[in-house]
């Protein structure tokens, strides 16, 4: 099979582009158009260099890993180690999808020409009007279902009924597994929810503390006057709602109720800002608590 240097690059160069712009667009990493071009540049160099024998080191697992690294760093601008592990995922996974695509034309509707085996790169052919209509369908797929689940269609969520002292307040909770929050003193579940919502449940007083110390429930717990909290009160550690470490306040509700069916064992995290910017859900449901019904 004849396989074209310049066409190689071109086709390769394409598909770079859509992979990166997407990536961009699924974890809202800023970028430009010359740095979208550059990261392009580099892959179809890539892409090239696997017909030369002399040079196959670079298509060792490790060189592959290195090089898909190379590519996020020049596109994108990223300080932060696990936003930077974040996006090289995500470029991984737009490529399987647009390879899987790809394949799929190649061998169930037989439009490839043939294909080569070189340094250890299957390279099928595709006509490039044919890879560059993949590579448009595989971006507006990932976007399609990106922003699909990202709407909460598929997202579970349940109603909770919160007890304390007399009075209830309602959760809409997302079951969320990444919140395998507890406490870290009697292995209490948690479940986060924001201080607008729970506020209802405090005293004036109490609420007046919380607001000037939100930051530090430490000082929370140490200042607090209100004897019907005191006893109540947690410090819950956590490494996540965009912070490394950090400290959420912890209240122990008299019950609350899932399903219709009532616990008391149960901490509530409180939350000091929004957890959702369209407000689907205003509580973080640990699904430890949902397997133990």
């Amino acid at each position: 099979m004849t396989v074209y240097i310049d066409v190689l690059f071109a086709i390769n160069g394409i598909v770079n582009y859509f992979l990166l712009l997407a990536t961009s667009k699924i974890t809202k990493q800023q970028t430009s158009l010359l740095k979208l071009i550059l990261g392009s540049f580099i892959g179809a160099v890539y892409a090239v260099c696997m017909f030369f024998p002399q040079i196959k080191s670079l298509y060792t697992i490790i060189s592959k890993i290195i090089v898909s690294f190379l590519l996020i760093a020049v596109t994108f601008n990223i300080k932060r180690f696990t936003s930077f592990f974040k996006t090289v995922l995500v470029f991984y996974t737009t490529s399987f999808i647009f390879g899987g695509i790809a394949l799929g034309l190649f061998y169930f509707l037989n439009f490839g020409k043939g294909s080569v085996i070189s340094n250890g790169v299957f390279y099928f052919s595709l006509p490039w009007r044919i890879l560059i209509f993949s590579s448009v369908i595989s971006y507006a797929l990932i976007r399609f279902f990106y922003k699909t689940a990202k709407s909460g269609k598929f997202r579970d969520y349940k109603r909770i009924d919160v007890f304390l002292m007399g009075k209830k307040i309602s959760l809409n909770a997302l079951i969320d597994t990444g919140n395998m929050l507890s406490d870290p003193v009697s292995d209490t579940p948690v479940i986060i929810a924001e201080y607008e919502i729970i506020s209802p449940l405090l005293s004036n007083d109490f609420k007046v503390l919380y607001e000037n110390n939100k930051h530090s429930p430490e000082n929370i717990i140490l200042n607090n006057l209100d004897e019907n909290f005191a006893s109540r009160l947690r410090i819950i550690p956590f490494s996540s709602l965009g912070t490394e470490k950090g400290f959420l306040l912890g209240i122990k509700p008299d019950s609350i109720r899932i399903n219709k069916i009532l616990l008391d064992n149960i901490i509530i995290g409180i939350y000091g800002s929004r957890l959702s910017e369209s407000k689907d859900y205003d509580a973080l449901l640990n699904p430890e608590i949902i397997s133990a019904l």
